[in-house]
């Protein structure tokens, strides 16, 4: 595919609590393009984070999924 890197974002309101009260917090990873790097990279993760969002790209991995870096068709 295309994709050439990983993104790791700390899921909202994910985390645990060890016995030995330290706090473990949950992070997952997503494929993004070099395109996508780059709008990461100018404008913040937030800004790719929404585009995923109102284009409901799924949280698993789909090597086939649109560049959210690309104009909206």
């Amino acid at each position: 595919t295309t994709l050439c890197a990983w993104l790791c974002m700390r899921s909202l309101g994910e985390s645990t609590e060890m016995p030995d009260y330290r706090t473990v917090d949950i992070h997952g990873l997503f494929p993004v393009y070099a395109e996508e790097l780059t709008l990461i990279e100018e404008q913040g993760y937030e800004e790719l984070v929404n585009r995923f969002e109102s284009r409901d790209v799924p949280l698993y991995i789909d090597p086939n999924r649109p560049n959210m870096a690309a104009p909206q068709v």
